[in-house]
């Protein structure tokens, strides 16, 4: 146990320490590193303190634009979506304008659907705007890799941004499903016109895959639509 778990509120020296770091410049990656760390760990005991946890969200944000950072700053931005969720919901325009530049990282988009899963009327409001994107994506169909990435994505957004049997959000999961049903729908009828292996005994991998990936999201919206499957 380090001093981090030991403490149940943070000090008027642990929160000069934070706003130090902060505000500290470093050429060195593993400082960096370490200092991500360091807010992801800190940002559970400041819920209620709304001036340092926007300053911890603003410096993962700034790290985020470093491709040696990026990993680090979206796994910490992810922990700490997920200590203030009241905070992200309060603000969320502003969460979704980072989702908007970040739309590719499943952990921005992972941090963020978990905290509009907290409100019901955050669920209505954003949900689309959390899946648009990916249906998008699958509606294009550029490839069978590019068809299952996307599926991921939006089976992983509907997962974390709902809660079952959640009824005000049935018409947006329906229009989700009419969408991307066309598109699946092949997979699941016949999926060998997809590719098989070398033999042609059996499906390539990449088809298993997309296979399984909608076979998922077909089980994670029936369950949201409270269906047995």
């Amino acid at each position: 146990m380090d001093i981090v778990d030991e403490l149940q509120q943070p000090n008027e020296a642990l929160t000069t320490t934070i706003k130090s770091l902060i505000s500290f410049k470093s050429n060195y990656y593993c400082v960096q590193r370490a200092i991500i760390k360091v807010m992801s760990r800190c940002s559970k005991l400041y819920r209620d303190r709304k001036e340092e946890i926007n300053m911890i969200f603003n410096f993962l944000v700034a790290m985020l634009q470093d491709g040696r950072l990026a990993e680090e700053a979206a796994s910490a931005f992810e922990d700490v979506c997920d200590s203030n969720t009241e905070f992200v919901v309060a603000n969320i325009a502003s969460f979704m304008s980072v989702l908007n530049n970040y739309k590719e990282n499943e952990k921005i988009l992972h941090g963020i659907a978990v905290a509009v899963a907290t409100d019901e009327k955050y669920m209505v409001q954003y949900l689309p705007a959390l899946c648009q994107p990916y249906v998008q994506e699958i509606t294009q169909m550029k490839s069978v890799e590019a068809l299952r990435i996307a599926l991921k994505r939006l089976t992983e957004t509907i997962g974390k941004a709902t809660r079952d049997g959640s009824v005000s959000c049935t018409p947006i999961i329906v229009e989700v499903f009419r969408a991307v049903w066309p598109h699946i729908k092949p997979v699941i009828d016949n999926p060998v016109k997809l590719g098989t292996n070398a033999t042609g005994n059996d499906l390539t991998d990449s088809v298993h895959s997309l296979l399984e990936r909608s076979c998922k999201f077909i089980k994670v919206c029936m369950r949201c639509l409270r269906r047995s499957f």
